[in-house]
């Protein structure tokens, strides 16, 4: 199923043999550059068990690519391992200890997720995290002058997202508290000058 191959999925941050780490927050910033669409996440962890957390894991789609991973102390040595999804893993300059906070920044370019339709685009991202996430946030930027599009009685944004426009910008932004192991989806239809032929 297409909506299930795109977006991120699969959250995964362990280290070999032990969970030792507890997500706190996760924030997705989005901004939609024509077919492309280009997101930074915001990972907030805390260690919450011995040892100290080294190294980190996440999956993401095959058409992802990876601009760099960093956090609090600076940029982080990472690899991509290709598969039906890509692994990127990522190891920490400074050990996040247990009980200690660590934020955990990856810039991220993507394709696939912006589809043509007849008359006006959608935007979807399925995310399925594997921990329980109590503070999840994604704010998706459309391009400058764009509108929501709902076709045919359709919901323009599933699920409604509150909206804002900064500078002919629309901003749609979505929190919610997400449960592990249970698909969300986040789809937008939009209309601008380039899907309005």
């Amino acid at each position: 199923m297409r909506a299930l191959l795109i977006g991120f999925l699969l959250l995964l941050l362990l280290i070999p043999g032990a969970q030792a780490v507890e997500l706190k927050s996760y924030k997705i910033v989005a901004e939609i550059q024509g077919d492309i669409v280009r997101e930074e996440l915001f990972i907030t962890l805390q260690g919450d068990a011995s040892p100290d957390l080294r190294q980190g894991f996440l999956s993401l789609p095959p058409e992802a690519e990876v601009l760099g991973v960093r956090d609090t102390y600076g940029p982080l040595p990472y690899q991509v391992a290709r598969d039906a999804y890509q692994r990127l893993s990522f190891n920490f300059s400074t050990p996040l200890r247990p009980g200690g906070e660590r934020l955990v920044m990856i810039d991220l370019r993507a394709a696939g997720q912006i589809k043509e339709k007849e008359g006006y685009r959608e935007y979807l991202l399925v995310f399925t995290p594997r921990q329980d996430i109590p503070e999840f946030e994604h704010l998706l930027k459309l391009p400058k002058g764009a509108e929501l599009h709902a076709p045919q009685g359709f919901q323009a944004s599933i699920p409604v997202a509150n909206i804002t426009v900064q500078e002919g910008v629309p901003i749609l932004s979505w929190r919610q508290t997400l449960v592990a192991n249970r698909p969300e989806v986040f789809l937008v239809r939009y209309r601008g000058e380039e899907s309005m032929g």
